[in-house]
């Protein structure tokens, strides 16, 4: 089962990544810092709101692959025990 989390800062160094292709490895930590530290209040509002959507998509297809996927290849006893055993 593939687990999809990620926190915001990590979402905001892959999004400062995106947005900064030119940057080297060596450089990246101290140009991720000078970076979010001139985010302006408005990119940051639209970040938290990408990362907000980017976790229910995630969210959704991990209920999928837990929930969906398993029923559909005829494993849905498998979840009745699951459930089962958690009580």
């Amino acid at each position: 089962m593939k687990k999809y989390k990620i926190d915001f800062e990590s979402f905001l160094q892959d999004k400062f990544m995106e947005l900064n292709p030119q940057v080297l490895d060596d450089d990246l930590t101290d140009a991720f810092i000078s970076w979010l530290t001139d985010v302006d209040i408005d990119d940051c509002i639209s970040y938290g709101q990408e990362y907000a959507h980017f976790v229910k998509i995630k969210t959704i297809n991990e209920i999928r692959d837990i929930v969906i996927e398993p029923i559909f290849n005829g494993q849905e006893s498998d979840i009745l025990y699951e459930q089962q055993k958690g009580k």
